[in-house]
């Protein structure tokens, strides 16, 4: 999708203020709180759904129950710990044992518990490899973080991070890598001009850009999962509510996108000879759909219908924004979860409110026709005969 930047393109747009907010920050505060006050014990996102549907994913009634073990097993770990990567490892290596080949590897991975292929392997390749040293480790304090680089290095290397360690020096992952001879070689400096020093400005670029990418994301996929609560008990979203305070964070995201993996190119025929356009590095793959439904979401005039944007913000955006994400949307899903059980006690308080309510109020018209009636019991019996004037 060829695009011709204008300096007007974001005309107009302007960053939603706290009051526009609030019916999506609220609501993300409360998740944020709660996800906080449980990141010990993360729960993998696969506990979400319940038990995945193991024939779909090519398993006997056997294979099935063993892996059934395997996720209940890891509902019960967080993943900060240095111990709890090593459990991890040893589940992620058990689930490596049934598989068919790495690409069933990946989508097990994903249903079971919640991870990537890549982020599976590295557990397995902890427990695999680390696996003599554990308690010693685990003991030292080594920083989770760096099992993956230790995982992959000679034993007499690893005894000497771990006497170091044990000799009461405090190692830093930067540290652990020098000590291992995996920190990189002095590179060339941008200023150094030349292609490689045009190579050092992009990396510079993009290392900058990209964890502003991330967290721009990772905040847009939690408003557009807050903004979905309607939708997941079943009713419908009100747009007028929810596409406001969406637009500019989705025209960001967008903007960053295209920073980090689109091309200058001259105008195709039919443009002015001079004119200079912009288009995806690579046309029609994933991250080009992902750039044109951050587009879409990022214009009102492109939004479907109000009876369909519901379905279209959970089917497409959600799962195109946990893609870009990775591992970092689970983050996102713990505080929705969070979010919507807040939510749901909310409701179920206003509700005992409302019924103990209209109680008191049913109680209330009781007493007061008993007392009525008693009053009318204690006229004398000529009087109470009588009409009353």
């Amino acid at each position: 999708m060829a695009k011709t930047i204008s300096n007007n393109e974001l005309k107009g747009a302007v960053l939603a203020m706290p009051e526009e907010l609030r019916f999506l920050g609220d609501a993300i505060d409360r998740a944020r709180k709660g996800a906080k006050a449980a990141s010990e014990k993360k729960v993998s996102p696969v506990s979400v759904g319940g038990r995945p549907d193991y024939a779909a994913l090519g398993l006997n009634e056997e294979q099935a129950r063993v892996v059934e073990q395997l996720r209940l097993e890891s509902l019960e770990l967080g993943r900060k710990s240095t111990d709890s990567v090593f459990e991890w490892g040893r589940l992620a290596a058990g689930l490596h044992e049934i598989a068919n080949d790495q690409v069933h590897f990946g989508k097990l991975t994903k249903d079971v518990f919640g991870l990537s292929r890549r982020g599976a392997e590295n557990y397995a390749s902890v427990y695999r490899h680390l696996q003599p040293f554990r308690e010693r480790i685990v003991r030292a304090g080594i920083v989770a973080s760096s099992l993956y680089d230790l995982a992959s290095a000679e034993p007499k290397q690893i005894e000497e991070v771990l006497a170091a360690r044990e000799a009461g020096r405090k190692l830093t992952g930067a540290q652990i890598k020098e000590m291992l001879g995996k920190t990189k070689t002095a590179s060339t400096s941008p200023e150094d001009g030349g292609p490689a020093g045009l190579r050092a400005r992009i990396a510079e670029k993009t290392a900058t850009a990209l964890p502003e990418l991330m967290a721009n994301a990772s905040a847009l996929l939690e408003m557009v999962l807050a903004s979905l609560e309607p939708h997941r008990r079943g009713k419908t979203v009100v747009v007028s509510e929810i596409q406001r305070p969406l637009i500019h964070p989705a025209r960001m995201v967008q903007q960053q996108l295209e920073w980090l993996t689109w091309v200058a190119v001259p105008a195709p025929k039919g443009f002015h000879p001079h004119a200079i356009h912009h288009r995806p590095i690579v046309k029609g793959d994933r991250w080009d759909e992902l750039h044109a439904t951050l587009y879409r979401l990022g214009s009102v005039e492109q939004w479907p219908r109000a009876a369909e944007v519901g379905a279209w913000l959970n089917d497409t955006v959600v799962p195109q924004l946990a893609w870009l994400l990775g591992d970092r949307a689970d983050k996102a899903f713990a505080a929705v979860e969070k979010f919507d059980a807040a939510a749901a006690a909310e409701r179920k308080k206003a509700a005992d409110e409302k019924a103990a309510a209209k109680r008191a109020h049913k109680k209330a018209k009781l007493e007061q026709e008993r007392a009525a009636g008693e009053a009318v019991s204690s006229l004398p019996d000529d009087l109470s005969d009588r009409d009353v004037v």
